[in-house]
């Protein structure tokens, strides 16, 4: 089945909305860069990313190398959107909560096929826009209006309830002093 995914956007949910802005003869302004001394008024398009060796030498991009920590060559996984994705993995809500949304797509399934096979349940994948050494985590789900899959990284927090509440002893309260220097009057 093909089914074509779509990004979904801030821009396409809600508008956009830009500023102009004009100079006092009202010819719209540019924005452009000074060097740090404050002496040459760099324009726009004018600076660029370079890579340079140690020596300061120019290296093209073909001649670098993506690498992990430990410092062996680190393998690229090609875009989700390359290759076809077989939803297998089923996750709870939970899981899927427990995540931190960074994209969200809308997949057309003119069919209905996706849609249908999905159902409610939660399928757990691996996404990647572009080919990269890292991918996120996806998660393909359905409702009335079509599928979806949100892709994200999960979320590191700690859970704290009831049980283990703390109480702060004034006493031992280093911050709490008599005289800390801070006189309100000053503001």
């Amino acid at each position: 089945m093909n089914a074509v995914p779509e990004k979904i956007d801030r821009s396409k949910l809600y508008g956009i909305q830009e500023a102009l802005t004009l100079n006092g003869d009202g010819n719209p302004c540019k924005l452009t860069a000074m060097d740090e001394a404050g002496t040459v008024i760099i324009a726009p398009g004018a600076t660029a990313l370079a890579s340079v060796s140690k020596s300061g030498l120019w290296i093209d991009k073909s001649e670098l190398t993506s690498v992990k920590q430990d410092g062996t060559s680190a393998e690229f996984i090609p875009s989700t959107y390359s290759r076809t994705i077989t939803l297998t993995e089923t996750v709870s809500e939970e899981e899927r909560l427990s995540c931190n949304t960074n994209a969200l797509y809308a997949i057309f399934d003119k069919t209905q096929t996706l849609t249908e096979g999905v159902g409610s349940k939660i399928y757990a994948s691996d996404s990647s826009y572009s080919d990269a050494c890292e991918v996120s985590k996806g998660f393909t789900l359905a409702n009335g209006e079509g599928v979806f899959m949100a892709a994200g990284t999960p979320a590191k927090f700690e859970m704290a309830g009831l049980a283990e509440a703390v109480v702060v002893d004034a006493e031992d309260n280093d911050l709490a002093t008599e005289d800390d220097g801070f006189d309100f009057s000053m503001f």
